[in-house]
């Protein structure tokens, strides 16, 4: 089977990044994470090798349509119920257990919410990376997670520290 082209890892790549996936970023090589995707951002996806689309979604909501866009372009679709109310060892060990899958890369993560979405991310480089708080809340930031912006991000912030405490 033929290897899928490599992800591009900055804006001066050869492939350019996507207009159609709002705040697209690298996270690491062969991953990648935003917001929902147009319709042409999944084409996007698909034509440039992604395997995997990995959806964090509200709880209860219903992603049945979200998964036949993905999957009539050949994207193999998971998804993840997370929200700061929700945020518990198992959503935090099945992300990590995605995202550290060879298997599924090229992923790309998305959801509505990028602080939902972001701090998923922090997690991840905190408890499967092991990154420094430093290092980690830099990612996040870049990846959707604000804490010092209120609202839904702050939630979000609480919760990541609350779930910290608890793991302890």
């Amino acid at each position: 089977m033929p290897q899928p082209p490599p992800i591009p890892e900055d804006k001066d790549a050869a492939t350019p990044l996507p207009v159609d996936i709002p705040q697209f970023a690298i996270v690491k090589d062969h991953i990648a994470s935003g917001l929902q995707p147009f319709p042409d951002g999944i084409a996007w996806l698909q034509a440039h090798g992604y395997r995997t689309v990995l959806h964090i979604r509200a709880p209860g909501e219903d992603d049945a349509a979200a998964r036949r866009q993905f999957e009539k372009r050949g994207l193999r679709y998971l998804s993840l119920e997370a929200a700061p109310t929700t945020l518990s060892k198992g959503v935090v060990q099945d992300f990590n257990r995605i995202a550290a899958d060879e298997g599924n890369r090229p992923l790309f993560v998305y959801g509505a919410q990028s602080a939902v979405v972001g701090g998923l991310w922090y997690l991840y480089f905190r408890t499967a990376e092991n990154a420094s708080d430093d290092q980690a809340q830099a990612e996040a930031a870049r990846l959707g997670l604000r804490p010092d912006e209120g609202g839904e991000q702050r939630t979000m912030w609480v919760a990541i520290q609350s779930y910290l405490r608890n793991q302890n």
